[in-house]
């Protein structure tokens, strides 16, 4: 930032003592206070000397001895790309002008110069240099905050990366959207996510705030509820008056008992969280969310469950953005995002906020052992949408080409073969295409073994069918019944019928 004393200190340059002393006198009696060298050598002795940052803009003459005015320029940029430069020219060196403004100059002026000319060019240039720096502060003081998240970030999850994954991806040095994770004195694990309104420098250091509040509160046996309460009375009471929501801040805690397989869940503003089994299906769970803290007086408690194992996966408001512009479930974004060596400049590069995507193992034990199965899709149908089957079928390819890019085209072609003919299956002769009634397809992912799991479900009344007895008759007999049926199982390598045949699961290896 510039110094005050130094808003109004210029240097001008001319090797010509008389169009110097003029050039003087006319930015002097501007209220300037204005320093003087004779040509190149000397100016640059002065820049050196007392530091650019002594000056708001140089006024230089182009043609000097032992350096031209343009010389000066790209040396001083070299120093200070924020000092603002005008250039005196003779009338009519047009290419010297062009050249200097693709430099970097901010202005010219014509010699003989015009004193009303002079002033307008420097007055620009000054306010220029100023905007500059107040840039460059700005940028210094985002990147420090940004370093300082991701040291956060660093050493939170340093301790816990036996559990959780997280990928943190802003979109500038700093950002409002942040999440953090560390383990407490036993054997709690606590995650925490915020995402401040508004995406300055500002809301960075709000949510450093809530994060730093945040863990302490915790280390000292805090529970989730009283740190939001906390935070959102400070809120209400310090940063909103009048009724006005200046500050608010989404948030949501997680605590995980590695020895109870205790989950603690406390959703203020985010979206919602998914909870898969072990093996790796999304299962449907209680949908309490409140609002984002700072906005009313009431805080919701937590969600608290008891889990042998799974995964628990959330997501930024701007990851559920990118999804949605993709035209993916957001579990799919989340899966690509998070995989080891993932390639996320191919889908960040659409995304027009902060994003962030964190996968916690549950489970007893301080560490889960053993691969987790992870979802990469959930989706619930009304009965009677089987008119949508193409647009559907589209959606579930996007889906697994986003999350599994280096699916083969040829195995993919039978992944939504199986799956187009068991949702058919479902939405037909399950829900006898009632809008009463719904199907809910599930997509889980096994790295290990690189299998691709699909299960398919529907509430309709089932049936008792024997899906054997009817392939060995079809061995024998042209049979039109259940073609569907055994086109599954030839395409799958492993297909299960469950719960009356209302559940449909294929798996495919990869």
């Amino acid at each position: 930032m510039t110094p005050p004393e130094a808003r109004r200190r210029l240097l001008v340059v001319d090797d010509d003592p008389n169009s110097l002393f003029i050039a003087q006198r006319h930015l002097l009696n501007a209220g300037y206070e204005v320093a003087a060298a004779g040509d190149f050598v000397p100016a640059l002795e002065i820049l050196e000397r007392e530091g650019t940052r002594s000056f708001v803009a140089v006024v230089t003459d182009y043609c000097m001895p032992g350096g031209t005015g343009l010389d000066l320029l790209r040396r001083v940029r070299a120093m200070d790309a924020t000092l603002s430069f005008v250039i005196a020219t003779a009338v009519g060196e047009k290419q010297l002008v062009a050249e200097s403004l693709r430099e970097g100059a901010s202005g010219f002026v014509d010699k003989p110069i015009q004193p009303e000319l002079l002033r307008d060019s420097v007055a620009k240039a000054v306010q220029r240099t100023i905007e500059q720096r107040g840039v460059q502060q700005t940028v210094s003081a985002a990147r420090a905050v940004g370093e300082s998240q991701l040291a956060l970030l660093g050493l939170h999850t340093a301790a816990v990366l036996d559990r959780i994954q997280i990928v943190y991806l802003p979109l500038s040095d700093a950002s409002g959207d942040f999440v953090s994770s560390f383990r407490t004195a036993g054997d709690r694990v606590v995650i925490l996510a915020s995402d401040v309104s508004g995406h300055d420098l500002t809301a960075a250091y709000k949510s450093l705030y809530f994060h730093g509040l945040a863990r302490g509160m915790i280390e000292q046996g805090a529970p989730i509820e009283s740190v939001f309460r906390r935070f959102n009375d400070m809120l209400l009471r310090d940063w909103n008056h009048g009724g006005l929501v200046e500050t608010s801040i989404a948030a949501l805690g997680v605590e995980i008992e590695a020895t109870s397989g205790r989950l603690a869940m406390l959703n203020c503003g985010f979206p919602h969280p998914v909870l898969s089994d072990a093996g790796g299906w999304a299962v449907a769970q209680d949908a309490v969310c409140g609002s984002p803290l700072g906005w009313f007086e009431d805080v919701p408690g937590a969600i608290t469950a008891s889990t042998a194992g799974g995964v628990l996966s959330f997501w930024s408001d701007g990851l559920e953005a990118l999804a949605d512009r993709l035209e993916v479930d957001p579990l799919a974004v989340a899966h690509r995002l998070l995989a080891p060596e993932a390639d996320r400049e191919a889908l960040t590069c659409y995304a027009e906020d902060d994003i962030f995507a964190v996968r916690a193992r549950l489970g007893h034990g301080i560490a889960p052992t053993g691969p987790a199965a992870v979802p990469l899709l959930r989706q619930v149908l009304s009965g009677d949408a089987l008119a949508r089957i193409d647009d559907l079928q589209a959606f579930w390819e996007r889906c697994l080409r986003v999350a599994l890019p280096d699916l083969d085209e040829e195995r993919l072609f039978d992944v939504m073969l199986g799956l187009r003919e068991a949702v058919i299956n479902g939405l037909k002769h399950g829900c006898h295409a009632s809008s009463e009634r719904s199907v809910v397809i599930l997509a889980s992912w096994r790295a290990a073994s690189r299998t691709l799991a699909l299960r398919i479900k529907d509430d309709g009344a089932g049936h008792d069918f024997d899906l054997g007895a009817h392939e060995a008759a079809a061995a024998t007999s042209l049979l039109a019944e259940h073609r569907g049926l055994v086109l599954m199982r030839n395409l799958a390598g492993r297909l299960d019928l469950a719960e009356r045949g209302t559940q449909v699961t294929m798996e495919f290896s990869l």
